[in-house]
């Protein structure tokens, strides 16, 4: 067998009996056929069982696939522009990424034709179809791993421009991508260089408990990475409190989640650990809380404060800023050194700058009211009177003294709690809102 090629040659150059019956011959010996008629000595044997004329296709192969793959590499660039919106986020130039992998893929691509053509000696033929086959493996799989990026980079561009951004599903399908061309390039030159990789294949089956405990945090991580892909409660550009961590969301991966701090560092916190903190999503509010109290002197009177609460009302329902309801202010109680006033308001937005600037109009505007009327704000402080004691009143004391008398001899005193007859006759007397107001309405039992 290993000597039927070159008896086939010998063989051929024998006169048939009949003409008329011969089949069609093979390229390679349509080739041989024409070289023969050129010059008989380019069918001379050279080193490694090389005729002269394949010697002379193989050189004339190189020097016009190098030529042509340029063009071709060119052709190419200029159809799908793989330069267009680089920029220098990458470390290595469009050249080597893209052009020098479609280079050698046509260079390889040729030289198979090649091949097919020239019938070569197994000696040569063989290293020739490893390295040639090693090469497309080698360029194609670096070539597609670096097509995935460029499709991500343009699927992301296009989200920015219909403002529609799914950052989560962008991630993991490149991830994804990239394993899947890794590994196949992997098994495409394994089957090119002839090594048993089937066994490995099945044996990952038999091994698959081992190799998942070896990688648990790995598969908690994508896991966790399909997870956030399901819910969806960030994405890429939110600014969130992650549990101790304040920050931008700037990238959302198969493994991890990185978070641009206040600090302006880089945060990367494993997948498997984001899906289980406690995520409150700033940006997805529809209104931020403004909730202050402010301090009022103790001198204040009951008409000022009420005319401050007024004012305060007012003002909340006429700020084009802050939501109607349920914008209030309430005297809230009495301080160690000051009159307590509590206002609740949401302003109508969700960007932080805009509410900063919102509310420091809103408390502005506060210091010009409590400095009208005449009142003042209250710090820690403390008030020594000087002033002669004048002792109690006896004859309100008498007074009550009597009242409380007459309470225990008619077995009426509230202690520890009203009557039932007595709290009857209590419950609902007030007048609320108080007398004077515009909501007042008067008791039936009162007209």
């Amino acid at each position: 067998m290993a000597s039927a090629r070159q008896l086939f040659m010998s063989l051929e150059d024998m006169p048939l009996a009949d003409v008329s019956v011969r089949s069609d011959s093979t390229p390679f010996f349509e080739i041989r056929n024409q070289v023969r008629s050129v010059h008989r000595d380019l069918l001379q044997e050279t080193a490694a069982s090389m005729e002269v004329w394949q010697w002379l296709a193989l050189l004339l192969w190189l020097l016009i696939s190098i030529p042509l793959s340029w063009v071709l590499t060119w052709l190419v660039d200029q159809l799908f522009r793989l330069k267009k919106g680089e920029g220098d986020h990458h470390a290595l130039s469009p050249t080597i990424r893209f052009l020098w992998p479609l280079r050698l893929i046509f260079v390889a691509t040729i030289g198979l034709l090649a091949l097919r053509t020239l019938g070569l000696p197994q000696t040569v033929d063989i290293p020739l179809r490893v390295v040639i086959g090693a090469t497309l493996s080698i360029a194609g799989g670096w070539l597609a791993y670096h097509l995935v990026d460029k499709v991500s980079e343009v699927l992301e561009a296009h989200s920015n421009r219909y403002r529609y951004r799914d950052e989560i599903l962008r991630s993991l399908g490149t991830a994804l991508a990239k394993l899947a061309v890794i590994i196949g390039a992997i098994l495409f030159l394994a089957e090119i260089l002839s090594l048993p990789y089937q066994g490995v294949v099945a044996g990952l089956g038999i091994g698959g408990l081992a190799v998942a405990l070896a990688a648990r945090s790995t598969l908690e991580n994508l896991i966790g990475g399909l997870t956030l892909f399901a819910d969806k409660p960030v994405e890429v550009g939110d600014f969130c409190q992650l549990g101790e961590h304040l920050g931008v969301i700037e990238g959302i991966g198969l493994r991890s989640v990185k978070v641009r701090s206040l600090d302006r560092t880089i945060i990367t916190i494993p997948n498997a650990e984001f899906v289980n903190l406690n995520i409150e999503n700033l940006t997805r509010r529809d209104r931020i809380l403004l909730r202050n109290t402010i301090s009022l002197r103790y001198e204040t009177t009951p008409d000022q404060l009420r005319w401050i609460l007024a004012e305060i009302r007012q003002l909340l329902l006429q700020h084009p800023m802050v939501a109607p309801e349920p914008a209030r202010a309430r005297f809230l109680g009495f301080g160690d050194h000051s009159l307590d006033v509590e206002i609740f308001a949401y302003v109508k937005t969700n960007d932080w700058n805009e509410f900063l600037g919102a509310q420091e109009d809103i408390f502005l505007r506060l210091i010009d009211l409590v400095d009208e009327s005449g009142t003042g704000f209250a710090f820690p402080s403390m008030v020594n009177y000087l002033a002669s004691d004048s002792g109690v009143d006896e004859e309100r004391t008498e007074r009550a003294e009597a009242i409380v008398q007459k309470l225990r001899e008619d077995s009426q005193l509230p202690f520890p709690n009203l009557g039932l007859q007595t709290r009857r006759e209590l419950r609902d007397t007030l007048d609320y809102p108080p007398k004077g107001s515009i909501d007042f309405k008067s008791r039936p039992d009162t007209e």
